[in-house]
């Protein structure tokens, strides 16, 4: 009994839930059985573990039929039979917090008891609260269909006005309505390709884009917004649709919190496509982009950062010299990481605070706390280990972890192409440069060249500006 799905659902229930599912269970309007309230008051003893042996189906037997030997099938029905009072009691609970959802259902209700005078004004109440919405994503467009959709029903018995007319206003909102849906979709899939190796089949988005264009569903704010970002995802005379966005976004207050974040992560992840493939002149606007996002609130999900923004933010800072503005930011919200990811993140940033600062013993224990929660972070643990080793010239770990972190890319399936080729030509040139760099001769200026030139010609590679960086250097010394 302890791992049946009623025990599941108990286990899923607060204090509080708890004590209003008694009620619920004590009101004849829900429940009618005697037993489904007593095997409840059994089970309820046992929160919140609900590993004793009281649960034991043998024992819980007794206190249901205590003059009845024990019978399995009598059992799993009272249990099955509690079980469902308790998906209807999660019903309940939803249905209680979606306002939204009582009014319609209570608008529907008046319409199939021939109300019309009531369901009237429940639907002008309804199209008036959906009116005042001032952020409106694609769960506002979705409600504005249906009540539309509502409004028909009433017009296709009614003669007050042309059917015709009620069914292009429903078209409309079902058209405005899955525009923005389709285009928040389509961005979504279009930017997890630019980070892990999957295949996309977007069906008839050309057309899509093309019956949007220049249409009058571009006034609305949710639609123009997805279609340029859609349209710089597939690269696209993408510079004029990133312009747009990171202009126009900072003023935008019209935008549900959802989708605000969801457009200035595409716009995140296009700044670090074009610093990955050397454009370093995005390093600034890309920092102008987290500031706002942390201006407005949109980095936090479910009271946390995330440790990828996180990262990016301090690696930006960095790169601009914003030393004490990024030692801040991380005394600050470190707090912010989830607990799960909070053992990798912050050593791992501190590490990158101390190697910028060219403390790189300091650099090296922070790196020994960090651990991996997945293929992107081991990644970026040995690029930063890497360089870190170059940096104290120990020759030794370094051929080993080139050798280790070749090994890593070449197993890894889960990032896509792009981030395969741009990791491996960072540890590539490294080893080159490192070769250069501990050669018993004096180095040839040509040499160095040549492979700044190779470097700089190269679209991907992770870390360029560090490389070039460290060519210079050499060239010093020469």
């Amino acid at each position: 009994m302890h791992n049946s799905k009623l025990i599941h659902l108990f286990r899923a229930l607060t204090k509080k839930e708890l004590f209003l599912l008694n009620t619920f269970l004590k009101s004849p309007l829900y429940s009618k059985s005697s037993k489904a309230l007593q095997l409840y008051e059994l089970i309820k003893k046992e929160h919140p573990k609900y590993k004793g042996k009281a649960l034991k189906k043998e024992n819980i037997y007794k206190h249901l039929f205590p003059k009845q030997p024990y019978k399995d099938s009598n059992l799993r029905m009272q249990m099955s039979n509690l079980a469902k009072l308790i998906e209807r009691f999660f019903i309940f609970l939803e249905a209680e917090k979606d306002k939204q959802h009582q009014n319609r259902l209570l608008q529907q209700a008046y319409y199939h008891r021939n109300l019309p005078k009531y369901f009237n004004q429940q639907l002008q109440y309804n199209q008036q609260q959906l009116a005042a919405e001032t952020e409106k994503g694609v769960e506002h467009y979705y409600w504005q269909y249906l009540l539309q959709e509502d409004a028909y029903l009433v017009e296709m018995v009614s003669k007050s006005r042309s059917k015709a007319a009620a069914m292009q206003e429903t078209l409309n909102s079902f058209d405005t309505y899955y525009l923005a849906s389709k285009l928040r979709y389509c961005c979504a899939i279009l930017n997890r390709s630019h980070i892990l190796a999957t295949q996309n089949q977007l069906f008839m988005l050309e057309d899509l884009l093309k019956n949007v264009a220049n249409s009058p569903y571009l006034e609305v704010s949710l639609i123009r917004y997805y279609y340029h970002a859609v349209l710089l995802l597939l690269e696209k005379e993408e510079e004029q649709h990133f312009q747009y966005l990171a202009q126009s976004l900072p003023t935008e207050s019209g935008l549900s919190t959802f989708d605000l974040r969801q457009i200035y992560t595409l716009l995140v992840n296009y700044c670090s496509r074009k610093i990955k493939a050397g454009k370093s002149s995005y390093y600034n606007q890309l920092f102008d982009l987290y500031k706002n996002m942390l201006a407005k609130n949109l980095l936090y999900a479910d009271n946390y950062i995330s440790p990828n923004h996180f990262g990016n933010i301090v690696a930006v800072g960095l790169q601009l010299n914003q030393s004490s503005w990024v030692e801040k930011f991380i005394n600050t919200h470190a707090s912010a990481i989830h607990p799960n990811f909070r053992a990798h993140t912050i050593p791992y940033n501190w590490a990158i605070f101390y190697f910028h600062q060219k403390k790189y013993n300091e650099t090296l224990q922070q790196l020994l706390s960090v651990t991996f929660n997945d293929a992107f972070s081991h990644i970026l643990y040995k690029k930063l280990l890497l360089k870190t080793y170059y940096e104290l010239s120990e020759t030794e770990a370094l051929e080993a972890l080139i050798q280790s972190f070749r090994q890593l890319l070449k197993r890894n399936e889960q990032i896509s192409e792009s981030n395969q080729t741009a990791y491996r030509n960072f540890v590539n040139y490294s080893s080159r440069i490192y070769r250069l760099k501990i050669s018993i001769n004096k180095i040839a200026i040509e040499s160095l060249e040549n492979l700044q030139m190779q470097l700089e010609n190269l679209r991907l590679i992770s870390d360029k500006q560090w490389l070039l960086q460290k060519i210079n250097e050499l060239k010093v010394t020469s």
